[in-house]
């Protein structure tokens, strides 16, 4: 097997709307969680999936905040790993699309696969959105850390999260609908882990996912309630007991595209 991870990085960045297309269908595995009664799916990466992440992480991380949402400092390491959370997790929601809710691959657009470069532009920026009848969707994917808990127990307690405010972003457009993927230790820690693409490469974590809504599923069962980076951040949120299983979200999703 070839070891993709010493594939040249300008390779995967010159190559990334193709390769994300082509890698749209992968390995899921359906878990079911008896306690809460939900179906969760472990989303399981390829070394080329990871190593494509970890090349446009790594380019994406130097055009971000060298200070975290705390306002504390970051290494490029850290900046990089952080970012390769979140681009593994829409990469995840992505091929769930397609494996399980039978979307077409080419009505699929992920923002870091399609954009010009990785410069900051206000009010251009989105997740995944998905176009299909002429009717075009935005998705909002917001990833966390399970590390002090099992997955049952993460579900049980928390919450998929939705639009936020905080002090330089006054007001933010909520999205039409969200998507909870979760990184979940094998082996419980009392600190958030940092490096992230370590454990994935070892298969010390697993990525699940365990939630989706859309916008009036948000609206009408959350609330504007949960402040987050040290009372910093106000997040709309659901919580993730009060949905169904995630694989029951299909009928609603498709229904958003009716016209």
């Amino acid at each position: 097997m070839e070891n993709w991870f010493n594939t040249n990085d300008n390779w995967f960045l010159s190559n990334r709307k193709y390769l994300y297309n082509d890698l749209l269908s992968e390995q899921f595995v359906k878990v079911h969680d008896e306690q809460l009664s939900k179906n969760y799916y472990l989303f399981i990466p390829s070394d080329f999936d990871i190593a494509l992440v970890e090349a446009i992480a790594t380019e994406k991380s130097k055009y971000t905040n060298n200070n975290n949402q705390y306002d504390e400092g970051r290494t490029p390491e850290e900046k990089k790993n952080k970012q390769f959370e979140g681009c593994l997790a829409e990469l995840a929601i992505a091929k769930f699309l397609v494996q399980i809710f039978d979307e077409t691959p080419s009505n699929i657009h992920i923002y870091d696969a399609e954009r010009a470069d990785f410069e900051y532009r206000a009010g251009e920026e989105y997740d995944i959105k998905v176009i299909k009848n002429s009717v075009e969707k935005k998705c909002e994917v917001r990833n966390s850390w399970s590390y002090k808990t099992s997955i049952s127990d993460f579900c049980r307690m928390y919450d998929i999260l939705g639009t936020y405010t905080h002090e330089s972003k006054k007001a933010e457009e909520m999205s039409d609908f969200f998507f909870r993927p979760i990184l979940q230790l094998n082996e419980l820690s009392d600190a958030i882990p940092k490096n992230s693409i370590e454990l994935v490469k070892s298969k010390k974590v697993k990525l699940y996912i365990v939630a989706a809504c859309d916008k009036q599923q948000m609206i009408s069962k959350g609330n504007y309630n949960k402040w987050m980076s040290k009372g910093q951040t106000k997040y709309h949120t659901t919580k993730i007991n009060l949905l169904n299983s995630v694989d029951s979200f299909g009928d609603l999703y498709n229904n958003l595209f009716e016209r």
